[in-house]
């Protein structure tokens, strides 16, 4: 009668190590027990690995899924460094401030150019006039020189300049954005001398600037509005590239 071949396999394993069954059998238990054992040590960190994982991911994508160059959440993520004038707070949703005029939040160097600026903009309280709302900066070199946008309390958006010292309003605008005092997504998609604008995904006016303010920050600006402004994302871009 011919011998199983795992019987075969046994004996000669156990000729060159001099093991038996059952000792090879404890062995493997051992090693089982100490690969389980140090997995639960790990587990709570391993989870926590995870986690942050997941959060940092979740935290670096934009909403097209690309990864931003610069962002933050105001919620202990991003890369952003700031510049506050006057008192904002962290509320729900981003930064919060009940302004007058000239209450800024700016991030970025006056050096940036060429981008593509996220944001989410809610105005809270709008004042008297019209645009007295939450609105977004861009290219700011100072108080004196930079690029708004307006969601008017109308219902129409408006862009508009600040250019040595004299205002410079209704470049272009567009009727149908929605309302200001609801959250809106907004890009500003900037190169060159074309600015570019989309409302919750709605490319919503384009403007040839024939004496464009060159370069500078981004930020928000509560004009005579209570409001409040989160989820910022800055990508810059080539003059080459196309839009998104």
């Amino acid at each position: 009668m011919s011998v199983p071949m795992w019987k075969r396999f046994m004996s000669r394993w156990k000729q060159e190590t001099g093991a038996s069954l059952a000792e090879y059998a404890l062995i493997i238990a051992v090693l089982a027990l100490a690969g389980v054992g140090g997995l639960v040590a790990m587990g709570g960190n391993v989870s926590d690995l995870l986690n942050r994982s997941s959060e940092n991911v979740a935290a670096d994508q934009t909403g097209d899924g690309e990864t931003p160059s610069y962002y933050d959440n105001f919620d202990g993520h991003g890369n952003l460094s700031w510049k506050f004038y006057k008192k904002w707070h962290k509320c729900d949703g981003g930064i919060c401030r009940s302004g007058h005029y000239r209450d800024w939040a700016l991030a970025g160097e006056k050096t940036w150019s060429d981008y593509e600026y996220t944001a989410r903009l809610k105005t809270d309280r709008a004042g008297k006039h019209n645009w007295n709302v939450a609105r977004l900066v861009f290219r700011f070199q100072n108080p004196n020189n930079y690029y708004y946008l307006v969601p008017n309390k109308d219902g129409r958006l408006e862009l508009a300049k600040h250019q040595n010292g004299k205002w410079k309003t209704w470049l272009a605008s567009a009727s149908d954005y929605g309302d200001p005092t609801a959250w809106h997504q907004y890009k500003i998609r900037v190169v060159g001398n074309t600015i570019t604008v989309y409302a919750d995904g709605k490319q919503m006016l384009r403007y040839v600037d024939p004496h464009p303010i060159p370069a500078g920050r981004v930020g928000a600006y509560m004009a005579g509005a209570r409001g409040r402004y989160g989820d910022v994302r800055v990508q810059p871009v080539t003059p080459s590239a196309p839009a998104g």
